[in-house]
């Protein structure tokens, strides 16, 4: 307990007559109302001020729209941007016009005899032809040979008949 004792040496405050404690006349009644008083009085006047400019700032806009110049204002309304009126609507159109295309018979190019045929039908046809056959290209065209057979490809025939002389015994 001898730690909670205060430090120092507690002196009479001359205003409590001697007696040791808190001093309850340091908080004035009349400061703190006086205090709000003020307070108050400030923000109603600066509200006050800021409504008064704020109808000057109102009066001095209306002017200047009266006496706005001819060339300022326009005579016709400004179209505003072309959008979708009904995006979901056109993309629905768009896909009956694909569906139908692909569903129909038509010429690509007519000079070159390149026309399109319906989905079903060239799906009938694939099934009873099969796939058409597609020659692969010569070895010695891939760019993507290992680098000693791509010296071997890039050597003259004299080099490789050599070459293959040397392989075989």
């Amino acid at each position: 307990m001898a730690d909670f004792r205060p430090q120092g040496f507690l002196k009479p405050s001359p205003s409590t007559e001697g007696r040791i404690g808190y001093q309850d006349d340091r908080v004035s009644f009349k400061g703190v109302l006086g205090f709000a008083a003020i307070l108050v009085v400030v923000v109603v006047a600066a509200q006050y001020v800021l409504v008064q400019m704020m109808s000057q700032y109102g009066a001095q806009e209306a002017r200047e729209k009266q006496g706005a110049s001819p060339m300022l204002t326009t005579p016709w309304e400004v179209p505003g941007p072309r959008l979708q009126p009904d995006p979901a609507a056109e993309r629905i159109q768009v896909q009956a016009a694909q569906r139908e295309h692909l569903a129909s018979y038509g010429w690509l190019d007519r000079d070159k005899g390149v026309a399109h045929i319906p989905i079903e039908r060239a799906m009938d046809i694939l099934a009873k032809s099969g796939l058409p056959e597609i020659k692969a290209p010569p070895a010695g065209d891939s760019p993507l040979k290992p680098p000693a057979e791509a010296e071997k490809a890039a050597a003259p025939p004299a080099a490789k008949a050599e070459a293959e002389a040397k392989k075989a015994p």
